[in-house]
């Protein structure tokens, strides 16, 4: 995954262009729910309010750890406990949420997640970093992952909405 990160991220991304990346990420999951009940089976095994759960979950995820790199602390690692339960965490922590509360969330953690890149110095944006499933990249590469992965679930869920 880290040569798909530097492939998206091209080595040379200021925070700017990093930020824009992750607010364009995010833009096509908003447009992809509009309309969407929070019930609908969106992507494979999630339905909307679960997929939210998900991606906000994520940015959470990762904001305590690129806060700790902006401070210096590069022995920081997140708890792991592997993607199946990470994700049942998400959603599981956001259980008693109605669908506009977890649209709402999703909303401020991935504005909490763009004000956590945009306060890190430049240079943390390279930072090396073990992703917790065994791959290698940077701190960027781990945030155009992040966006990515919100226009990979649009697309799904525009799949999911075609008759």
């Amino acid at each position: 995954m880290a040569e798909w990160g530097i492939m998206l991220w091209g080595g040379d991304m200021d925070k700017i262009g990093l930020i824009g990346r992750l607010e364009a990420g995010h833009e096509a999951l908003r447009t992809a729910l509009e309309g969407v009940d929070a019930d609908m089976e969106v992507c494979p095994g999630w339905t909307a309010s679960g997929l939210l759960a998900h991606i906000s979950g994520w940015d959470e995820y990762a904001i305590p750890w690129f806060r700790a790199i902006a401070e210096g602390d590069l022995a920081y690692e997140p708890p792991w406990r592997g993607v199946d339960a990470h994700n049942a965490e998400f959603v599981a922590e956001r259980e008693g949420l109605s669908y506009a509360e977890m649209l709402q969330d999703c909303e401020r953690s991935r504005e909490r997640l763009k004000a956590t890149i945009g306060a890190m110095p430049a240079e943390a944006l390279g930072t090396p970093l073990d992703y917790p499933w065994g791959e290698r990249g940077t701190v960027a590469e781990f945030a155009l992952i992040l966006a990515e992965h919100d226009k990979e679930h649009a697309a799904e869920i525009e799949a999911a909405r075609e008759p």
